[in-house]
């Protein structure tokens, strides 16, 4: 028996109790076959013995890894106790970087969701911004636009929308990056679109950035209405100009005909006074309507608007009427209802605006012709007609009719104005009584203006009392302005 047999015989000997390996040192010398068959098997014997001993201190680690109080117990924990000693630090601090790489991955999780979220509200916000924005990078690719900007600038982002199809913005971009040091704001205007389509807007470009990474936000503003108010005003300020130089023009030359003793008899002269008063009653009415104008506009003249009976003011305004219209011969109706008109109104403005509107009738209207003033309730508003039998307006003035200055071609000759008193009118209904104000007319037929308010006073009695009496009634006192 030599050589790895005999190694193998050892050890399971000495695996063995002492008594036991003493029995079996006496069974092999009293039997020398036993001896070749346990030396066959003592491989196997020892394999066996190795796991088993393996297999219970891999146990006994376990038990020891799963409670680390056991380190110090006299138990035997075997061969891989050293071992398992050297890994539990070991296994605590990787247990505490994972806990914490967990933690840090649910901070990372909950930074991201919160800035996703917050690039979402970004988004939504300037989505419901009315002006056109949009970013564009340092290749000049818009990298970002905001709804009103895709929608006005046909910008789809998917197919990497590029500023050299705007040749406008391109150009402001393109120059304002080579000057961004200097101005790292740049403003410009430009017309998108043609015709009646045409849109003016002023572009406002704002160069930002760290100077790694920079980039460009641009700002639409749609100033069609702001183009539209300059051009009002250079026009009112033209119509004023003309308006005021014709009169005095013509007072200027009257007064030098007097002065150089051209006139000679007292009739010429008493005409020539007529002129010239004329004249001066024609500045006077322009310089009222545009200061009446201006100053209910800016809102130097407070509007004071009282409860009141409509029909008050429509029959004051009558009195004053009624004289101009005997001078012409002409015939004046009024037609007024018999309800009791509650309205909330400021009584000189809008006794102003009816005198208007009859005075117009009184002067494009013939002699012999009638004018009629009509007033109604119809469900929550007041109807006021003011009609004539004149001259009319033709279908392509209508349109201006209310616009300051505008005089209907040919009525120069019929009667002289400033054309600024239907624009008061209209300011005074629409802006000042959230009425509303319409006009038809037919050339040689006549005009009639329509103007609607809203009906009632400030504390509005219910619509059922009032129908119920449908006499007429006494005007309340007018309350206290608001």
């Amino acid at each position: 028996m030599r050589g790895a047999h005999a190694v193998w015989l050892q050890y399971v000997l000495c695996c063995l109790p002492l008594s036991a390996a003493g029995a079996a040192c006496a069974l092999l010398v009293s039997n020398p076959w036993s001896v070749a068959v346990v030396a066959a098997l003592a491989p196997i014997i020892a394999c066996t013995i190795l796991s088993f001993r393996l297999t219970r201190d891999i146990s006994r680690a376990e038990a020891f890894i799963r409670r680390p109080t056991l380190q110090g117990s006299s138990a035997n924990a075997g061969l891989l106790n050293p071992l398992i000693n050297q890994l539990v630090p070991q296994l605590k601090t990787a247990a505490e970087t994972i806990e914490a790489s967990a933690r840090s991955k649910s901070e990372v999780e909950a930074r991201h969701h919160l800035a996703n979220s917050r690039l979402q509200q970004f988004h939504e916000t300037i989505d419901c911004i009315v002006e056109p924005i949009f970013i564009c990078d340092q290749q000049e690719r818009i990298t970002f636009a905001n709804h009103a900007a895709a929608n006005i600038l046909k910008i789809n982002l998917e197919t990497s929308s590029r500023l050299q199809d705007y040749p406008e913005l391109w150009r402001l971009v393109r120059e304002g990056n080579s000057r961004k040091q200097a101005t790292p704001t740049r403003i410009t205007e430009f017309v998108l679109g043609e015709g009646d389509d045409a849109i003016t807007f002023r572009a406002r470009a704002s160069f930002l950035g760290d100077g790694q990474q920079e980039y460009t936000v641009v700002v639409l503003k749609d100033i069609r209405d702001e183009k539209r108010d300059q051009q009002q005003h250079a026009k009112f300020v033209s119509s004023v100009s003309h308006e005021l130089k014709t009169p005095m023009a013509s007072v200027r030359a009257y007064t030098e005909m007097l002065l150089d003793g051209d006139i000679e008899t007292e009739d010429e002269r008493r005409e020539i006074y007529g002129f010239i008063d004329e004249q001066v009653d024609r500045l006077t009415r322009l310089v009222n309507n545009t200061l009446n104008l201006a100053r209910i506009e800016s809102g130097v003249i407070p509007v004071q608007r009282c409860d009141c009976e409509l029909n008050d003011i429509l029959n004051k305004s009558s009195n004053v009427i009624t004289q101009l219209a005997e001078e012409k011969k002409q015939r004046f109706v009024s037609e007024l209802s018999n309800l009791y008109l509650a309205a909330h109104v400021d009584l000189d403005l809008f006794e102003q605006a009816i005198i208007n509107l009859l005075s117009n009738a009184v002067k494009y209207t013939p002699e012999g012709g009638t004018i009629t003033l009509q007033s109604r309730l119809q469900e929550d508003h007041i109807l006021i007609d003011v009609r004539d039998n004149g001259l009319g307006i033709p279908e392509e003035s209508l349109p201006h009719i209310f616009e300051r200055f505008y005089r209907v071609p040919g009525n120069n000759a019929a009667a002289p104005g400033t054309g600024l008193g239907l624009a008061l009118v209209h300011y005074i209904i629409h802006e000042i009584h959230n009425g509303s104000i319409e006009v038809e007319s037919e050339v040689g037929k006549g005009t009639c203006f329509h103007v609607t308010i809203p009906f009632g006073h400030r504390q509005r009695k219910s619509a059922s009392s009032r129908s119920k009496n449908n006499t007429p009634r006494k005007a309340s006192p007018a309350g206290q302005p608001s």
